[in-house]
């Protein structure tokens, strides 16, 4: 038999950290809103919950990325991709400015130069 052991307030940050509403999240998970905010009422209790809706919503924060684990809950997805092209692109950016760097003279080293 399957045990799901989250408290109230593990379920309501989950869906925070999602950026959720909680009729978003009754969207996804196909659980009443009003039942969601009934089950995150519990605080750090144990929501008076039927298993077969709060499996639904804890599998529906869990595609998202939500992971429960004995010290909470946390957020675990690959960074989206704007991200990681925007990384690629700064990396670029300063290779190249490395290498203009490089390049450039400072004044001392043009009047040097035009001295020999």
């Amino acid at each position: 038999m399957l045990t799901i052991r989250v408290s109230g307030t593990c379920l309501k940050t989950a869906r925070r950290l999602l950026g959720w509403s909680l009729q978003e999240a009754a969207s996804r998970s196909s659980v009443n809103w009003l039942t969601i905010k009934k089950y995150e009422g519990a605080g750090a209790y144990l929501p008076p919950a039927s298993v077969g809706a709060l499996n639904r919503l804890v599998q529906a924060y869990e595609d998202a990325g939500i992971r429960f684990d004995a010290d909470g809950v946390r957020l675990q997805r690959p960074a989206p991709m704007s991200t990681v092209l925007h990384s690629e692109g700064a990396r670029r950016d300063r290779t190249i400015r490395g290498e203009i760097a490089e390049r450039t003279q400072t004044s001392e080293e043009i009047a040097a130069s035009a001295r020999a």
